[in-house]
């Protein structure tokens, strides 16, 4: 193997866990903490205990896995393995395993004392995602408990000292990298990104010094139109972003000395991933950033200027194999006014997963909760007061009733999970598993002209057609004005498939219900998962489109809704940062 900056401080870092049982590890991107670390406690470790690291995203839990076997010599899936959301690598002999979030979540619900681990490391904790700081919150109690569970928590970024005090002053063990300086330049943005990243590509990829370029754009429509303003060059044009399958990511990330690259990606690639043979970077400082309304409790996707902790890991993307140049699509006088550091998930999303995740754990005031950062207490109400409309509290207190119990087993937000109970009970459940996934993960219709053909409803619309779309074929979609993508619409079925099973065997006796036409039943179990977003239509002259949510929130039907002037709709999706609301 050969050497890496984290391979020096390897026995201060056994040390210092065999001496206090946790540590904190601050490592920048390159130092190779995340396959170097897991291998050497695991040699540490008792024959009879495993190691579970956790790492936020799918692709690069599946890389790194691969990694540490082939550094070791062993086959994936023996010795070394993984677990991610519809993948799994591992097997009786698996001591080493690498999982995302959720798995890590499910783990502990299963076995809370974790009795088979002798070790947990949270990689890329400097993320901060939701289910991260969760998971921190949980595994500190499980120590008071187990004191022979060691806890790794590995960061890329100098701020470690929350961290530890979090962890009643877990020592730190720092590990300096090797990054090589990179030279930093701006540019003046035009009014088209496509037309910036193409010219600042095209002065990069003529210097036959560089090899391949990374650059950072704020999400998939974006990467597409660069992709195609980009093609027919003597580069290959690369695309990576989360809805990708595991294979286009990872055939994204791996370079080949027999050609040079441009990989478009997403923040997917700031720290968790490492893009190989990369020596320029190209950030458009933007990102697609999900946040919550408290007031409607709708999500709001929404483009905005990254912090100056993102520019620099973007940047540092480029000097990982040599000096390298970073290329900023903004000038210095803005870069004075951009925010320090990213603020955290837990300020900024629906909490109602989570919320449920911490009543599962302990069915107690979630306010009272460890928190790694204490959420807003409004989010945390919020949340609290939409688990009792779906079912899933009693009425008093903070205990899960039985719907509450199932909801919390599903792998799917509890609004998506409450629809699919309901569809189960009135005899629709593929169909609702079939909304659920395009909701939780995307839609796999583009955006549709006005001659759309009119419909009841969006999703059942959709629906109607989504199969025959997996297989490639479009006519249905066409003879609606729509167009639709085969790719987006395969991965799907994924997760409709798995929602579909996990909804099954929860049927609920239903002898009060007359059963209508499947469409009916199918508006029904909708219904049941989002209650609070019944929209009644203004009565005034030309507003056929402006609506008035339940609570007051007003509402824009989009044009691309297939609805027209109906009455009442039931909004799932906003459509943008606008009011403008899509039919459920």
């Amino acid at each position: 193997m050969r050497p890496l900056p984290i391979d020096d401080v390897l026995p201060e870092l056994l040390s210092t866990l065999q001496a206090h049982g946790q540590l904190v590890l601050q490592a920048p991107p390159g130092a190779g903490k995340s396959t170097r670390v897991p291998p050497a406690v695991l040699d540490a470790m008792p024959a009879a205990l495993k190691v579970l690291m956790l790492e936020p995203r799918r692709v690069a839990a599946r890389a790194v896995a691969a990694r540490i076997a082939q550094e070791r010599g062993v086959r994936l899936g023996a010795e070394v393995g993984y677990s991610v959301r519809f993948d799994r690598k591992v097997s009786a002999s698996t001591r080493l395993e690498v999982v995302t979030e959720g798995m890590l979540l499910r783990r502990l619900h299963e076995d809370p004392l974790l009795s088979d681990v002798g070790c947990v490391i949270l990689d890329e904790f400097h993320e901060r995602s939701v289910l991260a700081d969760l998971a921190i919150a949980m595994l500190k109690e499980v120590r008071m408990v187990r004191e022979d569970l060691w806890l790794v928590v590995m960061s890329a970024t100098l701020q470690t000292e929350q961290v530890c005090a979090y962890l009643d002053g877990a020592p730190c063990v720092v590990s300096p990298g090797r990054v090589f300086p990179v030279a930093i330049s701006y540019r003046e943005p035009s009014r088209s990104l496509v037309a910036d990243v193409s010219a600042c590509v095209r002065e990069v990829m003529s210097a036959p010094q560089e090899q391949d370029a990374l650059v950072f754009l704020p999400g998939a429509r974006s990467i597409m139109e660069c992709a195609q303003a980009l093609g027919g060059q003597d580069f290959e044009v690369f695309a990576l972003y989360g809805a990708l399958s595991l294979g286009e990511q990872l055939r994204a990330i791996t370079s080949d000395p027999s050609r040079r690259r441009v990989i478009l990606a997403t923040n997917i690639a700031e720290t968790s991933l490492t893009v190989e043979g990369v020596t320029s970077v190209i950030d458009s400082g933007r990102v697609k950033q999900m946040s919550v309304e408290l007031s409607s409790g709708m999500n709001r996707l929404e483009e905005v200027a990254i912090a100056l902790d993102s520019a620099e890991q973007r940047a540092g993307r480029a000097g990982r194999v040599r000096p390298g140049r970073a290329i900023r699509l903004w000038t210095q006088a803005e870069e004075q006014f951009m925010k320090l550091a990213t603020q955290a998930e837990i300020h900024r999303v629906d909490l109602s997963p989570v919320v449920l995740e911490v009543l599962r754990w302990s069915s107690a005031d979630p306010l009272e909760f460890d928190w790694f950062e204490a959420p807003p207490v409004a989010a945390i109400q919020v949340a609290v007061d939409l688990l009792r409309r779906l079912g899933a509290l009693q009425e008093q207190g903070f205990s899960l009733t039985p719907t509450g119990h199932v909801l919390a087993s599903m792998p799917a937000h509890p609004r998506q999970g409450r629809m699919l109970l309901e569809g189960s009970a009135l005899g629709v459940r593929r169909e609702v598993a079939t909304a659920a996934a395009i909701l939780s993960e995307g839609d796999f219709v583009g955006r549709p002209g006005r001659a759309q053909a009119l419909a009841a409803c969006d999703l059942w619309q959709r629906v109607g057609i989504f199969d025959e779309v997996a297989r490639g074929r479009m006519h249905g979609a066409r003879g609606l004005g729509l167009s639709a993508d085969e790719g987006v619409a395969r991965r799907l079925m994924a997760v409709r498939d798995q929602l579909e099973r996990a909804a099954a065997g929860h049927e609920v006796a239903r002898s009060d219900f007359e059963q209508p036409q499947d469409e009916a039943r199918f508006r029904r179990a909708i219904l049941a998962g989002y209650p609070d977003r019944v929209c009644l239509r203004r009565e005034r002259e030309g507003a056929e489109r402006d609506y008035v949510m339940v609570g007051g929130e007003p509402m824009t039907l989009s044009f691309e809704s297939a609805l027209s002037g109906d009455e009442a709709v039931l909004v799932a999706t906003r459509v943008s940062g606008e009011r403008r609301a899509r039919d459920g």
